[in-house]
């Protein structure tokens, strides 16, 4: 059974070009589509379907998420009309609909790059499954897309801000050598207010270079442990690949935060959960099952702590940091079974650094 609540999630802010030459199945199948979808535009044939899909994209400056199409249509079939929109767009995802009796046809669909199909006639169970994979697959090449234009993005900036602190230490290094015979030893709270300048500097910094990375990569690692968990409920076989996508996000988060020394706590604990979840080693089904859930409850107080990061003051965002370090640490602690007595004491604090 197909998980509905995440597939419209994954689905809502898409758009769909829809071409089917009967009306009634047409206007049947569209006004379901729009329930998932945030547009569905259809077409009666694929000439008609190209022209909109060449239309849309001149319009919106974008093309269609999805197109679906029937292949057994008058003026230009969906093969044709395949041809042409991968022509103009490698990359487009295209399900193609056919019927038994057509099956000759998608040897020739699957070598002009159709990998998506779905049998006449249409079940709502085969129909979302084809959909959820569609979606989720375009979903996570436009988080790819997002990244590495911001990793260009911010190489530009931080190449600039080297040149310009280098310049500052360039300054800063000849004065402190000639005024360094009249500087006495710092005071313990000269030294506490430089340490908090620096602090205070490092999250500026953070809030400028890194900052919008970490809340993308938080989207993903949301998606991610959702899929996860609901397909660890459906089956007690353990999805491999959707644990080490789910390991690799978490991974690249820890990659954007560990330089910064203000984070450091939560940091360390975050790298040994990461490492516990890569050794695959798990007892039983149920025990997966629960860390995973608890890692969901900590994904939504990451993504509290971000909020925070944006807003607050430094005092407050290192004693939610601190509480963070606390929670995950309360993890591993359960999950290797030192503490068994922290299960209810840790969803109690979950409970009360939420509303923080």
């Amino acid at each position: 059974m197909v998980d509905l609540k995440l597939l419209t999630d994954m689905s809502h802010e898409m758009n769909v070009l829809y071409v089917e030459d009967n009306e009634d199945v047409r206007n049947s199948t569209a006004d379901m589509l729009k329930d998932l979808f945030n547009s569905i535009e259809t077409a009666v044939d694929g000439k008609d379907g190209l022209e909109k899909y060449i239309d849309y994209h001149k319009q919106n400056e974008k093309y269609f998420d999805i197109v679906i199409s029937d292949i057994n249509m008058p003026t230009m079939n969906g093969i044709d009309m395949s041809r042409h929109v991968l022509g103009i767009n490698s990359i487009q995802e295209i399900i193609i609909i056919s019927a038994h009796n057509e099956s000759t046809y998608l040897f020739d669909l699957i070598n002009i790059g159709v990998s998506s199909f779905l049998l006449k006639p249409l079940h709502l169970e085969q129909l979302f499954t084809v959909l959820l994979s569609v979606t989720t697959s375009i979903h996570n090449r436009k988080f790819k897309e997002r990244y590495y234009e911001k990793v260009e993005s911010l190489n530009g900036e931080l190449y600039q801000k080297n040149e310009e602190l280098e310049r500052s230490l360039r300054v800063a290094n000849t004065l402190a050598a000639k005024n360094s015979y009249l500087t006495p030893a710092l005071s313990t709270s000269q030294k506490d207010i430089e340490k908090e300048l620096r602090d205070q500097n490092e999250l500026a910094l953070f809030k400028t270079d890194t900052l919008s990375m970490v809340q993308i990569l938080q989207s993903k690692l949301s998606v991610d442990i959702m899929m996860l968990i609901s397909s660890l409920q459906k089956d007690e076989t353990l999805n491999k690949i959707l644990l080490i996508e789910f390991v690799k996000s978490w991974k690249k988060y820890l990659f954007l935060i560990k330089d910064y020394t203000i984070f450091e706590n939560a940091t360390l604990t975050l790298e040994s959960l990461s490492n516990l979840l890569a050794q695959d080693d798990f007892a039983t089904h149920a025990d997966l099952l629960s860390l995973l859930l608890l890692i969901e409850s900590l994904v939504f107080m990451l993504e509290r702590w971000q909020r925070h990061i944006s807003e607050e003051s430094l005092q407050n965002i290192t004693i939610i940091e601190a509480n963070i370090a606390s929670d995950v640490q309360s993890i591993l602690n359960l999950y290797s079974g030192t503490f068994e007595a922290e299960a209810s004491s840790f969803i109690e604090s979950l409970t009360q650094h939420a509303s923080i």
